[in-house]
């Protein structure tokens, strides 16, 4: 049951609620006059019933946050960073170069897989390159600064085949999660992951990487 109209603060006074249901107050002064926000209701006659007090405030407050929540926050209030959840990035592709998988195999002192299999880190390197935005761009995205500090909290990898030296695979996902929170000693900060998947040619998903970013939020 929602509530609609104007809340008055006599006894016996009507309140029109959506439904068809009109309650009847006691002394009680609610400040709120929701009239004001949806001029086009009206009172609908019905029969009336009688709510204790602390009844009708929870509904006229739970009333006044789903319309704070509809219109997108109070003034002077921005959006939290929960509003980036389903962000569908602009994705691509990555195709593993066998130089560049060469140098790395060297860099990292790895022996070359057998069967042509690229080194099961160019799962999280093609992932990685291939979501369509640089770093500079994605800290744009969340509108946080170049030099917040931002981490790499952490990388949950699943591959399902090992990619092949040469594969070019594509690359598409989305932000799935989002959220503030604060501790103790570092402040508030976000936490935003990246849901990532790599698509063989066969258009086959060879494998899943969720990408969770730590974003310190600096006091305004």
């Amino acid at each position: 049951m929602e509530l609609s109209g104007k809340l008055p603060g006599m006894a016996r006074s009507g309140l029109a609620v959506q439904g068809g249901m009109r309650l009847a107050l006691r002394r009680e002064t609610l400040p709120l006059a929701t009239r004001e926000c949806n001029p086009g209701i009206r009172t609908i006659n019905s029969r009336s019933i009688l709510l204790p007090p602390r009844a009708v405030i929870w509904f006229a407050t739970r009333k006044r946050r789903q319309m704070v929540g509809t219109s997108g926050g109070t003034a002077g209030e921005s959006p939290g960073i929960e509003r980036f959840i389903g962000y569908r990035l602009p994705g691509g592709t990555y195709t593993v170069e066998p130089g560049k998988h060469a140098l790395f195999l060297e860099a990292v002192d790895a022996e070359p897989s057998p069967g042509g299999n690229a080194h099961p880190m160019f799962a999280f390197i093609a992932a990685h390159n291939g979501m369509g935005l640089t770093f500079p761009q994605f800290m744009e995205l969340l509108q946080a600064p170049l030099d917040a500090g931002a981490l790499f909290g952490q990388e949950d990898l699943q591959i399902l085949r090992p990619l092949r030296i040469g594969e070019t695979v594509t690359v598409r996902g989305s932000i799935v999660e989002a959220r503030s929170t604060r501790g103790a000693k570092a402040g508030s900060f976000d936490l935003v992951t990246c849901g990532l998947e790599l698509i063989d040619a066969e258009g086959v998903r060879i494998c899943t990487s969720r990408e969770t970013y730590v974003i310190p939020r600096r006091a305004a």
